[in-house]
Formats: C-alpha cells, structure tokens, sequence
C-alpha cells in the first residue's frame, strides 16, 4: 500500500507541476488582454446593435405617423361630409397606428437610456483596457530584458541567532597578543 500512495503523491505534484508549466505569467497576462479585448468588442457590438435599432424604430415611427396623419384627415373629411361608415373606417385605421406609434417611442426611450449606460461601461472598459496593455507592455518589457523582482526571503531565527553570533565575533575586540619577554639575567 505504500507504494501505492507515493505513486499516488508523485502523480499529483507531476499534474500540479505541469499546471504551473501550462500558466506562464507571460501567456497568462496575454490571454487576459486578449479577454478583456473581446469583451469590449462584445459591448461595442452591443451598442452598435442598439444604434441600428434605433434607427429603423424612427423610420418605422415616420411611417406609422405618416400613416396617422392621413388616417386622420380621411376621418376628418368622412366626417364632414357626413359619412360617419367611412369615418368609421379611417378612425379603426387611425387607432392602432397611434398605439404603434408609442410603443416605438416607449422602445425608442429605453434605447436612449440602456445606450447611455452601456457608453458610460465601455468609456470605464476602455480606459481600463488600456491600464492593462499599459501593464502587460511593462511587464512584458521587464520579462523580456531578464529583468526579475527578487521576493524577500523568509528567514528562521536560528538564522538571525547565527548571524547576530557573527557580528558579535567580528566586534570583540582581539585578545592581547602574547608578548613573550624574554628573561634576562
């Protein structure tokens, strides 16, 4: 069974290994630039949806008022002439064009306010976006000139201990060389 288990632990720090290989800083900061790029696109793409709807609402809007208007004459005109069958008519036309004409301008509304916040996101997006590529060039830069921020390292206190014994030997002051007289007689 033990043999079994250390199999088991070298497998596990292998797979942990080659994660840590697979995640180069390098890569790893290049694939979040490209993300965060897409995402901009993907809210640009938004917004340019948002703009196209827009305008085929107010061209849709100047049809059904166009449609209104001469709708609303015809009623008019029938009703003056005292043909209140074809007024009648002209008011069954008239009626859902003006219900048409706002729920395009309701549509129209939310448009304007969900274009508003989404230009507000992609100006806070982009900016950030560009902090990033800031960052990454940077890093990128110092990768790249061999250049590496060194961590402090974690030290024991038997180490200080060692260290401190040192200094303390190297401050003594020297013992008193022997002089060695020699007896005269």
């Amino acid at each position: 069974m033990n043999i079994f288990k250390r199999l088991e632990t070298t497998l596990r720090a292998d797979a942990n290994g080659l994660i840590d290989a697979l995640e180069e800083p390098t890569l790893m900061l290049k694939q979040h630039l490209r993300d965060a790029e897409l995402a901009l696109h993907e809210e640009q793409a938004a917004l340019s949806r948002l703009e196209q709807e827009a305008k085929r609402l107010g061209a849709e809007r100047e049809r059904a008022e166009a449609d209104r208007a001469r709708f609303d004459g015809d009623a008019e005109l029938a009703l003056g002439q005292g043909r209140d069958d074809l007024a009648r008519y002209a008011l069954g036309q008239l009626v859902p064009r003006q219900r048409l004409i706002e729920r395009i301008e309701a549509r129209l509304a939310a448009i304007a306010e969900e274009s508003r916040t989404l230009r507000a996101k992609l100006e806070a997006r982009e900016s950030a976006l560009e902090e990033l590529r800031g960052r990454v060039q940077a890093y990128l830069a110092n990768s790249q000139s061999g250049a590496f921020e060194v961590a402090p390292e974690v030290v024991s206190e038997e180490q200080v201990e060692i260290e401190l014994l040192r200094r303390k030997a190297r401050r003594a002051p020297a013992p008193e060389p022997r002089v060695e007289t020699e007896e005269r007689s």
